[in-house]
């Protein structure tokens, strides 16, 4: 039996997708202003962990679904993607070595990143998306979340929250004098204890998520006035320069609440409304591809920022990011698909014979 798919959810990661595009486009455009700047370092405070909060919303819906092998579902869902990207991103950064300063040493550390799970460019989230699931799922399989369900998953939270602060306590400042050989590592486990927390968050979401979208319009609409009364609340708190995949967060207690309120607020957004809208949904669904097609080591983005340079257009933000994100949903659409239902169909005929 199929999961249902609420097209709300779509809606959350379209939004999701858009503002890390936005975001890598200000990022990499460094003539643009500081109002440029405060909105990226607002868009950096939650919509990583917006991806995350949705993830541990699927595991709360899915909860009283049975499934057999749970670690072989998440290789083939995140793993297997996260390594067919990698071996992709390493045959291209292979390529742009003879212009790279740092020669092969760029080489060694993309490889030793790809295979201790750190993850290179955006693929740090499929990564850290696995083996942050593989833990959740070992700890919620004992049989105490099984007898006591809620309280455990309210102690699952407030532990991952404190460890997550006084872990970030003990990591800052960002150790640039560690070797990658252990630095790359010991990012790679402190997420694991962030991920923790933003799952929980949208587990507990997902257990009252049928029951939220049921409510009358009024009712949504008011949640999410006060979703945008509390962000403003706290617009002190989402100009920290915070950088997820190297867990170089300022302040985790600020990071963590401007996480839980920007995701809320697109939530609240979403869910506003009744009729699905095809593009929007479509873009959803493809969030994975898009979030590993946009950025280096894919060229697109650079070609985009090429000819828009050539015709003066360079520091026009909107025209970047539409065009961006039409390129790299039609390579989804056009190319990834194929390649995916090439390999389904050779796996089924190999099962066959």
């Amino acid at each position: 039996m199929e999961r249902k798919r609420y097209f709300q959810i779509d809606f959350a990661k379209t939004i999701g997708i858009f503002l890390v595009i936005l975001g890598h486009v200000i990022f990499f455009n460094k003539e643009l202003g500081l109002n440029y700047k405060l909105v990226n370092l607002c868009i950096n405070s939650f919509h990583m962990p917006l991806f995350f909060i949705i993830s541990g919303l699927h595991l709360g819906l899915s909860r009283t679904k049975v499934d057999k092998n749970p670690y072989k579902s998440l290789f083939k869902k995140l793993l297997l993607p996260y390594f067919i990207w990698s071996l992709l991103y390493n045959f291209i950064f292979a390529l742009y070595l003879p212009y790279d300063f740092f020669g092969f040493d760029t080489i060694w550390e993309k490889l030793y990143s790809t295979i201790i799970l750190h993850g290179i460019s955006p693929l740090w989230f499929l990564s850290t998306l696995f083996l942050g699931q593989i833990v959740y799922k070992f700890i919620t399989g004992f049989s105490f979340f099984k007898s006591y369900p809620k309280s455990s998953h309210f102690l699952l939270l407030l532990i991952s929250f404190v460890s997550s602060i006084l872990i970030n306590k003990g990591f800052q400042p960002y150790p640039v004098t560690l070797d990658i050989l252990y630095a790359y590592p010991l990012i790679t486990l402190c997420r694991i204890v962030l991920v923790l927390f933003f799952l929980e968050i949208g587990y507990l979401l997902g257990l009252i998520w049928e029951k939220y979208i049921e409510l009358k319009f009024v009712y949504r609409f008011l949640i999410f006035l006060i979703n945008i009364l509390v962000l403003w609340l706290l617009k002190d708190r989402f100009i920290y320069n915070n950088v997820f995949s190297f867990f170089i967060i300022q302040d985790m207690k600020s990071f963590l609440a401007t996480g839980i309120t920007g995701s809320f607020l697109v939530i609240s957004f979403s869910c506003l409304f009744n009729k699905e809208i095809g593009i929007v949904s479509a873009i959803g669904k493809r969030t994975m591809d898009i979030m590993a097609l946009h950025i280096q080591p894919i060229p697109i983005a650079g070609v985009v920022t090429s000819i828009l340079a050539y015709f003066g257009l360079n520091n026009v933000v909107s025209i970047n990011f539409i065009i961006l994100l039409t390129l790299c949903y039609w390579v989804s659409k056009l190319i990834c698909d194929r390649i995916r239902q090439r390999f389904a169909y050779s796996s089924n005929k190999n099962e066959q014979t």
